[in-house]
Order: C-alpha cells, then structure tokens, then sequence
C-alpha cells in the first residue's frame, strides 16, 4: 500500500531541532535532538481541524492534561528502504488502532486511523533526509489542552506527532528486579493502554512486575517480557488480561517465531519457575524501541511482609534471590529473533510486508 501527503497539510514556520547533517549518526540511541519537521492538529467543537506540518517545537501544555494526565501517546517507527526511495512504516495501522483505544478509555476524542497512517506518512517524507542515515521513531501524543483546572473532559484537544533518530534503546543485557511492593497496574486500571501507567517507571527502577492479585510476571516498565523454557524450543509469554500493554512488537513476535521454528505459549509464569534455570533458561525482553533486549539476571527480592498484608508497615528485605542466564543456544536465539525484526522492518525479508505502509521518498 502507498500513501501520498493528504490534501489538508500546509507548511508553517516556526523553531525547529537539529538538522540531519548536526546529527552524530554513529552514536544515536534514543531521545533528543528530534527532526526537524513535526505535525499537529486541533480538536474543537466536536471535530479535528486540519493538520500542520510545521518546525518542531516543544507544544504548549493544558492545565488537566500536565496536572491530571489526561494525554495518551504512542511509539512507532519509519524505517527506509535499501534504495531509500520509499518510506516503511511499521505496523503503522495497529499503532493507529491501539492509540484510538487509548484516546476511547480516558474519553478523548479519536484520531482517525486513515488520517494517522496520513500523518506518520507526511512526516516520512518532510524528515526524508534523516531517513538516508537510519530509522526514524515517531511519537503521536493526544493531550487535553484547555485551560480548565476542573477535573473533566476538556473542551479542546491537541495532536501532536513529532520524529527523531533513533539507535538502541538498550546498549547491554539487563538486570532486573521483582520485588512485590512494587506495583505498575492493577486489572481494571491502565496497564494495557500508553498513558499514565508509564509513570511506574520514575518511581521503580527496572522492574519484573508482578500482577497484584495472582503473584504472576506482568512486563516490565516500557516493554512486555518473554521467557525461553528450558530443554525446548518454546517461548512463554503473559497473557493479554488487560495489565499489560498490548505490544506490537510482541504481537509480531508470534509470527518471527514461528519463522526461526520456535513454539510460542501464552500463560501465566509465576516468579519461582522464573528463578529456576531448570525451567527457564532465558528472559528477553520486547518494544518498538527496545526491539528485542536480553535479561541477563534477574534479582527476586522476599520482604517481610508483602504489600497486601495488614500490619505491612514493616517491609523490611527478608531474603533476595538471584538468577543468571547464560544459556548459549538461548542468547544465539534472541539474536536471531533480533536480526529477523530488522530485516523484515528494513523489507530485507519482505514476508511480512503486510503490516508495512510504503511511502514514496
């Protein structure tokens, strides 16, 4: 499928980021500076204006949106071809599909997915030259933006979609904890939508979180978690029970795994089968940013009384437990896994080019 500039874009000026030649291409990660040209459009009186294209700059916050959260966000990606004559956007209609489900639970308005896809593609091509470096990702964000003090719906809404260079988002394996008064969503809460459920992250520092009633494995704080049980081929991952994120990347992940000849089993894993090598040889970690991270150990921390428990005052460390994994077979597989995402985002594999929206550069 290809995808031209929609009809309502018009180009405005104002301050922008770095340009593609001030960037330092090999040492791009994750974050700042952002390209140039970001989209935006305004929605009142029941409708979506018209779309913008214009220079990036930081966009002006609402009182509920900045004070009570009302701003839901995605993360997504534009990846070029080898020619650099079409734009690849990833799974760029799930992305549309999941921020409109976001935007339904906190009462905000939806932004069409045809026009999202238009937008994400729009971008694409003002921001071709930093696409003849590397990938590009992308973050459309809907926020309540009005300034009214009083919790409720707000009367005016801002879309905003700014790119930026991105490398790896995680340089090394990683070492996480589970820890069980730690918490990120509880069932009927956030998890499964990106808003205000990200928050856990400032106040917990790389966690395996637990659900809150059954003691299993959630995710972690910005990707789902996945597990390789030992003596097999097969992949375990959390089901979809409406505390974690629905990730995409995960949800591609059936179809990569069953590519390279691996089984994939969704279930609930509880902590003890995580910290036993002889059930679990390796925890890996999957996001549209983080792709595809291997856990390199993991530390279970037993407190003297868990967060659910009268009299839980004291939560003083009982015990902690720590498990390495190491399993050679196991981290050659998440590197496979890894190096087949990429190939199939750059169309170097073109099988699953059905979640692709080309854009002509």
């Amino acid at each position: 499928m290809s995808v031209q500039i929609h009809k309502h874009y018009r180009l405005v000026h104002g301050n922008h980021s770095a340009e593609s030649d001030e960037i330092g291409w090999d040492n791009v990660a994750f974050g700042p500076p952002f390209a140039k040209t970001m989209a935006s459009a305004i929605h009142k009186d029941g409708r979506w204006e018209d779309s913008i294209l214009s220079d990036y700059q930081s966009p002006p916050e609402g009182s509920v949106d900045g004070d009570y959260g009302q701003r839901v966000f995605e993360g997504e990606c534009i990846f070029p071809n080898s020619s650099v004559t079409h734009a690849r956007l990833w799974c760029a209609r799930w992305h549309a599909e999941r921020f409109n489900k976001s935007a339904r639970r906190l009462k905000m308005p939806e932004f069409p997915e045809d026009r999202c896809v238009e937008v994400i593609a729009a971008l694409a091509q003002a921001n071709k030259e930093y696409l003849r470096h590397g990938p590009l990702y992308v973050r459309p964000t809907i926020r309540n933006w009005w300034p009214e003090m009083r919790l409720k719906p707000s009367e005016r809404y801002l879309f905003v979609a700014f790119a930026m260079p991105f490398g790896t988002y995680y340089t090394d394996p990683l070492r996480l904890t589970i820890d069980p008064t730690k918490l990120r969503a509880m069932p009927g809460h956030m998890g499964d939508i990106k808003s205000l459920s990200y928050a856990a992250c400032y106040a917990h520092d790389k966690q395996l979180y637990l659900h809150p009633m059954r003691g299993s494995v959630q995710e972690t704080d910005s990707a789902n978690a996945w597990f390789i049980v030992s003596g097999k081929r097969e992949l375990v991952t959390p089901p979809l029970d409406g505390t974690i994120l629905p990730g995409n990347t995960r949800r591609m992940t059936f179809r990569l795994a069953e590519k390279l000849g691996w089984g994939v089993t969704e279930r609930h894993i509880y902590p003890d089968e995580v910290m036993d090598k002889d059930r679990i040889r390796m925890a890996f970690l999957s996001g549209t940013a983080a792709r595809y991270t291997r856990v390199r150990e993991i530390e279970r921390i037993f407190r003297l009384h868990d967060w659910w428990e009268p009299g839980n005052e004291g939560i003083e460390t009982r015990e902690r437990q720590s498990v390495v994994y190491d399993d050679t077979e196991a981290i050659q597989f998440v590197d496979e896994l890894r190096r087949l995402l990429l190939d199939a985002q750059f169309g170097r594999v073109t099988e699953f080019d059905d979640v692709v929206v080309s854009v002509p550069l």
